[in-house]
């Protein structure tokens, strides 16, 4: 299979510079819509937007097309190189100064040249085009113009395309219903207990404190991927993901008995993450319902409830991650060094609704119903995503 240099392939195009003091309201008459490296999602973002006067656009160039492709170029190391396909805008748009746009020349297919750019292989020759300053990975232009690209002719790329788009479709199909199950559970908590802080059917409330027999940080020893023996396993931020516990890239340390006994995991525990450099995460939360033996590791805090608790934990995991008290929670973290934080103070001290016992049971109920669903919803999007992974490969080896 032969190959051409991106150079040869694409026009690469910077975006514009401007002061925070240039932006216009995007209905302003002469406003150009200006895309940031938020903007930049697996779908492009349209939700969050920002515009500039469109004499700051004086190139024509500049100005985005349909089947052009942002990247990423001024961001951390894990994202620097990530893109977002242009389709049909409906307004006028250019790209921000931390970006640029990759325009496919006339013999290239659009879709076929944004499939090569995201998948994993180039994603990862994307990244090591960087250039690391601090905290900051800059794409260096020069590399990113040497990478080569799969010389296909014009109707092998179509229809490569057309696969890859049929195949993105389903996977994106999946990952849709699991976001549906999501903000399902959350319209069922409201319609049973309304607002967990506005509190619109007025519920006794108690700080979370009165309602645990401890709150406990975990353990600060290295682990390793590699289970040593007798070595325990440690769930970390990584294992608590959407609400629940994730047993994937478990690790291991080498724990006394002491520590292991105090730090054991019981099923109807709760782990919070307590610090994380992205705010979003912080407070996130997970009830362990499980027989398997595991601690956990010092960015997290375990929740306790105690004998005479008026809460079940799965409803106050429920309401300390609806949207209001995600709200609540990053208000009360502090910053370190980059790092939100939450401790065992603030934590206790949330205020938590406490109504009946039978409904939080009902409330409980549906949520274990749908986590059955959204575990065969999970199996479905894994076996999706490593199909498309599969089909990706083999299509730009020219297997496909």
């Amino acid at each position: 299979m032969t190959s051409k240099t991106l150079e040869d392939t694409v026009d690469f195009i910077r975006g514009i510079t401007f002061k925070p003091s240039q932006l216009v309201a995007l209905d302003d008459p002469s406003a150009v819509v200006c895309m940031r490296t938020k903007n930049i999602q697996k779908d492009l973002d349209e939700s969050d937007l920002i515009a500039v006067p469109t004499k700051l656009v004086r190139d024509p160039n500049k100005e985005l097309r349909p089947g052009d492709t942002l990247i990423s170029t001024a961001n951390s190391w894990e994202l620097v190189g990530k893109v977002s396909y242009v389709g049909e805008l409906g307004y006028r748009a250019t790209a921000g100064g931390f970006i640029g746009v990759i325009r496919p020349k006339s013999h290239i297919n659009s879709r076929f040249l944004y499939h090569w750019l995201n998948s994993p292989k180039s994603q990862h020759l994307l990244r090591h085009c960087g250039r690391q300053t601090t905290n900051i990975s800059n794409l260096s232009i020069a590399r990113f113009k040497e990478l080569k690209f799969p010389d296909f002719k014009a109707r092998e790329q179509r229809r490569i395309a057309a696969i890859l788009d049929q195949a993105d479709a389903i996977r994106r199909k999946r990952e849709q219903a699991l976001k549906l199950a999501d903000e399902f559970l959350k319209s069922v908590f409201l319609d049973m207990f309304g607002d967990p802080l506005l509190n619109p059917k007025n519920w006794p409330v108690q700080p979370m404190n009165s309602y645990l027999e401890e709150l406990r940080y975990g353990t600060s020893t290295k682990s390793y991927a590699t289970a040593a023996k007798g070595s325990t396993p440690v769930l970390r931020i990584p294992n608590v993901i959407n609400e629940s516990i994730n047993w994937a890239g478990l690790k291991f340390a080498s724990l006394n008995e002491k520590e292991v006994e105090r730090l054991r995991l019981r099923s109807g525990d709760i782990l919070f993450v307590r610090t994380n450099g992205n705010p979003l995460f912080i407070g996130r939360c997970a009830v362990f319902n499980d027989t398997r033996n595991a601690t956990f590791a010092s960015y997290l805090i375990r929740a306790r409830l105690n004998d005479g608790a008026k809460v079940l934990p799965e409803f106050l995991a429920a309401c300390l991650s609806m949207p209001s008290y995600r709200s609540r929670i990053v208000k009360v973290a502090t910053t370190t060094a980059g790092n939100y934080n939450i401790n065992t103070k603030n934590l206790g001290g949330l205020p938590i609704i406490e109504p009946p016992l039978q409904i939080q049971q009902k409330f409980v109920g549906v949520t274990k119903a749908l986590h059955d669903h959204v575990t065969r919803l999970e199996v479905d999007a894994s076996n999706a995503e490593q199909l498309f992974g599969a089909l990706s490969k083999n299509a730009f080896l020219g297997k496909l």
